[in-house]
C-alpha cells in the first residue's frame, strides 16, 4: 500500500500528515466538513491540530509531497518530523530554564526570586508548558524539512541513497531542496480530485459507521473488509476522515524503530505494531505492493501477515457505555451478592477483594465519563493487576462472576482470556447460563463470530490482538499455562486490549515465581483461596519408586507395586489419570496397561491425536476408565472420582507447577474428596518435594482461616 506525506499548518505551527485518501485531507482542512458531530461520543486521541480543527480554526496552508511514498516509508517519514519537534521543543525549553527566561505564556513558572535563590533559577510545574507552541519561520523551512525527512526515510529503506542520482558536485541538501522543488512544483501537488457536497456527506457518515464498528480494534487491511463488509463503499476514503477526526488511526502493521542512526545500518530495525515483537521476529522479501524488500513479523504470522506496507487499523478505546449515577460508583457488597453464585467463605472473601480492587478501577472509568473526558492513547498502558490465587477446583469460573456482574451494570465490556480453545469451549455454556440477559461473544480460530461485538467476550489470548482498549474488564485465566507464559507477545496483546482504567485480573492456581514474589512483598494486589468449594483438604501426592516408562515398556510388564495401587483404584470404582513425558509413549504405555490390569476399557491421547475430543468425551462419560495421556489434559478436565498417576515424576519436564496441577485432577468433587495421587519415579527431585511442599502449605493456610469442614 502506498500513502502521501503533506504538511498542514495551523496556528501557526506545522504538523506531518500521512494519508491514504489525500482529497479526503485536503477538503478536510481547507473547508468546513459537515458530519463532524460524533466527537464527543466516539472521543479523541487529543491531537492538538485536529482539536483546534474541530473547533472551527481552518488551516492556511497544504503543502503535500507530489509522489506516493510506500506505506512504511511515509509512516517513517512523519515519525522523523515529529521527532526533530520533539528534539527542537526541548532545546527550546532547555535554553528557557538555563537563561532563566520567561515567556508569553508563563503560568506554568515560577520563580524563587525572593526566597534565597538566583534570578536565573526556575522551576516547571506540571502542565506548565500546554499553552506553549513552537512557530517555525517560514514554509521553506518547512519544506526542507519535509524533504529532509523523504530522503532518510528512503535511505534507510533501501540501505543507501534513494531516488534519482545526485547531479555532479551537489550536496545532500542541495540535492534534497531540489527535489522538494520538484515534488511541490504545480502548488500544492499530490491528486486534485475533489469531492462534491453529496459525496462529501455520504463519505462523513460512512466515516462515523467505520469508526463505531472499529471502536476498540486492531485490524489489518483485509480484516477491516471483513468486519466492515459492504458498510463504507470507498472504505479507505471513510478510514482517512475517521482519522482526522481522531476516531482511529491509521499506521503501518511494521514501523521503524526510533532512534539511534538508522543511515549507518544496512537495514532499518522494525518492531511489529500488532504484536511488539522486535527485529529478531523480522523477515524481508520483495513485496508487489511496495516495489521494495518489505519486512514482515514472524511472531503473529499465524493471525495475517503483518509487514511495513500493510494498514493496521486501531480503533479508539471503548469508554464505558453509560454513565451511571456517583452512588452507583460502589456497589454494595451484601452477603446476597455473593449468595447468588453460591460462593464458600473462602471464595467469597476472595470475590470481596477482587471486586474492591475493580470498584476503584470502574470509578475512574466512570468519572471520566462524568465529566467528559477525552481519551488518549496513553491511558491504555500498564493496567493495574490483580491476582486470584486459587487451588486447582476452587471453583475459579464461579468466584469471577460478581466481577463480570459488576462491569456489566456499570455499562462496561468483560473479557474472559484463556490460552486454550477447548477451555473457552467449555465457559461458554456456563458464562451463558449465568449472564441470560448478556450478549456472550466466543472467539477462536474459525469462530463464526470473529466480528461481532458482545457485553461478554470469551477468547483465546491469540485473538486478544485483534483488540485495542476495548475492554473495562480483562480476566486471563491460567496465566502460568502454555502458550501465555513467557509469550511476551501474548503478554503484550493482553495488554493493549484493556481499555483506559481497565481493571485486569489474573487468575492461576501455580502463578509464575516473579508473580509470587511480588504478592508476598505486597507489590502486586491479590487474593488467596487456599481450598477447594467442598471445604476438603487437598489430597497429598504419594512417593512410589518405579522404573523408568521406557524400562517398563521394553520389559513389557509394569512393576508389582504400580500395578497393585491401579487395580485398587479401579476396584473403589475411580477413573484414572496416567500421564507421561512423551507423546509416542501414550499409544505404547495404554496397550500394556490394557494387557496388565485385563481392561479394554483403556485409550491413550495426545495433541497429536486427531480422536482426542472423542476420547475426552468417551472418558468423561465413563465409557474409558484409564486416559493415558501428556500434560495436555493436566487442567481443564474435571473427572467427578478419580486417581492420578504420574509415571516418570522425576523428569525434567515435569516442574512443580506441572506436578501441582496434575495432582489437581483427584479429589475435585464432594462426592469423592479424598482421591489418591502418585508421583512415580526411580528418585526424588526438587519439584516432586516443592509441589508436595506447596500442596501442604495449602492445606495448612486454610485448616488456620477455618475453611476446612470435619
Amino acid at each position: 500500500m502506498r500513502a502521501y506525506v503533506y504538511l498542514v499548518e495551523v496556528g501557526g505551527r506545522w504538523h506531518a500528515k500521512v494519508s491514504i485518501a489525500p482529497e479526503v485531507d485536503r477538503r478536510f482542512w481547507l473547508e468546513r466538513w459537515e458530519g463532524g458531530g460524533t466527537r464527543r461520543q466516539l472521543g479523541s486521541y487529543g491531537d492538538d491540530a485536529v482539536v483546534r480543527r474541530m473547533e472551527g480554526e481552518l488551516a492556511a496552508t497544504v503543502l503535500m509531497w507530489k509522489e506516493a511514498l510506500p506505506l512504511g516509508d511515509a509512516c517513517r517519514c512523519k515519525q522523523l518530523w515529529d521527532m526533530e519537534d520533539s528534539k527542537r521543543g526541548a532545546s527550546r525549553w532547555r535554553g528557557w530554564f538555563q537563561n532563566g527566561r520567561r515567556t508569553e505564556r508563563s503560568e506554568g513558572w515560577k520563580s524563587n526570586v525572593g526566597r534565597g535563590a538566583s534570578n536565573k533559577s526556575w522551576s516547571l510545574e506540571r502542565g506548565g508548558i500546554s499553552g506553549e507552541r513552537i512557530i517555525y519561520e517560514s514554509e521553506e523551512e518547512a519544506l526542507f524539512r519535509l524533504g529532509r525527512s523523504v530522503e532518510q526515510a528512503r535511505c534507510e529503506a533501501l540501505g543507501g541513497l534513494a531516488g534519482a542520482p545526485p547531479k555532479a558536485g551537489e550536496s545532500l541538501r542541495a540535492r534534497t531542496e531540489r527535489w522538494t522543488r520538484e515534488a511541490a512544483e504545480g502548488g500544492n501537488g499530490g491528486p486534485k480530485r475533489a469531492l462534491g457536497s453529496a459525496e462529501a456527506l455520504a463519505l462523513a457518515a460512512s466515516a462515523e459507521r467505520a469508526a463505531g464498528a472499529l471502536q476498540g480494534r486492531a485490524l489489518l487491511r483485509s480484516e477491516a473488509h471483513g468486519l466492515l463488509g459492504g458498510a463504507a463503499a470507498d472504505m479507505g476514503g471513510a478510514l482517512q476522515l475517521a482519522q482526522l477526526h481522531g476516531w482511529l488511526r491509521l499506521c503501518g502493521a511494521v514501523a521503524a524503530e526510533a532512534g539511534g542512526r538508522p543511515r549507518q545500518r544496512r537495514k532499518r530495525q522494525c518492531r511489529c505494531l500488532r504484536c511488539g515483537s522486535g527485529e529478531a521476529h523480522m523477515h524481508r522479501t520483495p513485496c508487489a505492493a511496495c516495489g521494495r524488500m518489505c519486512a514482515y513479523c514472524s511472531a503473529c504470522l499465524a493471525m495475517g501477515r503483518s509487514r511495513e506496507c500493510e494498514l493496521l487499523i486501531l480503533g479508539m478505546p471503548s469508554q464505558l457505555r453509560a454513565a451511571p449515577s456517583v452512588s452507583a460508583a460502589r456497589a454494595p457488597q451484601s452477603p446476597a451478592l455473593f449468595d447468588r453464585w453460591g460462593l464458600s467463605p473462602a471464595q467469597a472473601a476472595a470475590a470481596q477483594a477482587a471486586l474492591r480492587f475493580a470498584e476503584i478501577a470502574f470509578e475512574k472509568a466512570w468519572a471520566s465519563v462524568q465529566h467528559q473526558r477525552l481519551l488518549h492513547a496513553s491511558d491504555i498502558s500498564q493496567p493495574q493487576s490483580f491476582l486470584l490465587w486459587a487451588v486447582t477446583g476452587a471453583g475459579k469460573t464461579e468466584m469471577i462472576f460478581p466481577l463480570v456482574e459488576a462491569a456489566l451494570n456499570c455499562g462496561g465490556q468483560a473479557l474472559i482470556a484463556t490460552p486454550r480453545r477447548d477451555v473457552v469451549l467449555e465457559l461458554d455454556p456456563r458464562i451463558r447460563k449465568a449472564f441470560p440477559g448478556a450478549k456472550v461473544v466466543t472467539l477462536y480460530g474459525g469462530s463464526e463470530q470473529r466480528w461481532e461485538r458482545g457485553d461478554i467476550t470469551l477468547a483465546t489470548t491469540h485473538q486478544l490482538m485483534r483488540f485495542y482498549g476495548s475492554f473495562n474488564l480483562v480476566i486471563i485465566d491460567e496465566i502460568d499455562a502454555f502458550p501465555y507464559h513467557n509469550d511476551v507477545v501474548l503478554h503484550y496483546a493482553a495488554d493493549r486490549c484493556c481499555a483506559p482504567f481497565a481493571a485486569r485480573v489474573l487468575l492461576s492456581a501455580t502463578p509464575p515465581i516473579e508473580l509470587q514474589r511480588e504478592a508476598r512483598q505486597g507489590k502486586l494486589a491479590h487474593a488467596r483461596v487456599p481450598v477447594r468449594f467442598h471445604r476438603q483438604p487437598l489430597p497429598v501426592p504419594r512417593l512410589l519408586r518405579t522404573p523408568l516408562v521406557k524400562q517398563m515398556l521394553q520389559a513389557k510388564r509394569l512393576p508389582v507395586k504400580l500395578r497393585s495401587a491401579m487395580e485398587r483404584s479401579l476396584q473403589r470404582g475411580a477413573q484414572l489419570f496416567v500421564f507421561v513425558q512423551r507423546i509416542e509413549q501414550t499409544e505404547a504405555m495404554a496397550a500394556l496397561l490394557a494387557k496388565e490390569l485385563k481392561r479394554r476399557e483403556i485409550a491413550g491421547t495426545s495433541s497429536q491425536d486427531q480422536s482426542r475430543a472423542d476420547k475426552i468425551t468417551r472418558f468423561r462419560n465413563k465409557e474409558l476408565r484409564v486416559l493415558v495421556t501428556t500434560t495436555i489434559l493436566e487442567r481443564g478436565v474435571t473427572i467427578p472420582r478419580s486417581d492420578v498417576f504420574i509415571l516418570d515424576a522425576d523428569g525434567k519436564l515435569f516442574d512443580e507447577a506441572s506436578l501441582v496441577q496434575m495432582a489437581g485432577r483427584a479429589g475435585r468433587s464432594a462426592e469423592d474428596p479424598n482421591g489418591n495421587v502418585y508421583y512415580c519415579g526411580q528418585e526424588r527431585t526438587r519439584s516432586q518435594i516443592a509441589a508436595v511442599r506447596h500442596i501442604r502449605k495449602m492445606n495448612k493456610i486454610a485448616n488456620s482461616r477455618g475453611y476446612i469442614q470435619g
